[in-house]
């Protein structure tokens, strides 16, 4: 598990976008955009590795303590079998209900921080998937638009073009009658 890799520079300034006829070249801005949402997508891969290896951690920790607290409740055990052998057996009993409700509660409490965990990273993957078909989406309605407004000015130039062969044709049918 290590840190991705940084993004291929470091500052964002007018230098990296030189400006063209209408704003900044779409390639540049483009490219750099895609390095940020890779960049973004390792950081949250990374971030969701260290929080896997956080709850494994945590899980570790969980365990040494229950342990060391068995480990107490047995010496304490064997102290009290040593002064009273009949009244250990009843705290005996006792001892193995209450490991038994720690162990449940914390193997509930660790598959509760699980499921979050899976519940937050789906909803993360929802959010990526949305915001990349937005993304998509206005991209593709920009070159409709263009496509539109390139169609609009061919179609007013052939109906001007109509125009002018509609006068063309009124002046020499006009020359044919004179």
């Amino acid at each position: 598990m290590s840190e991705p890799q940084t993004l291929p520079f470091t500052t964002v300034t007018g230098e990296n976008y030189p400006r063209t006829l209408h704003g900044y070249r779409v390639e540049d801005v483009d490219r750099d955009v895609t390095a940020m949402r890779t960049r973004i997508d390792n950081l949250n891969q990374y971030a969701a590795q260290l929080a896997d290896r956080n709850t494994t951690l945590q899980e570790q920790i969980d365990k040494l303590a229950e342990e060391n607290r068995q480990l107490a409740d047995q010496a304490a055990q064997a102290a009290k079998r040593q002064a009273n052998p009949y009244r250990a057996l009843g705290d005996d009993a006792q001892h193995i209900i209450d490991t038994a409700k720690r162990q449940a509660d914390d193997t509930t409490t660790a598959a509760t921080r699980k499921a979050d965990r899976i519940i937050q990273n789906a909803h993360d993957k929802a959010d990526k998937i949305i915001n990349d078909a937005r993304a998509r989406l206005d991209k593709e309605e920009q070159q409709i638009n263009a496509k539109r407004a390139e169609a609009d000015r061919q179609a007013e130039q052939a109906a001007q073009a109509l125009a002018r062969a509609r006068k063309a044709l009124q002046a020499a049918l006009d020359g044919l009658k004179a």
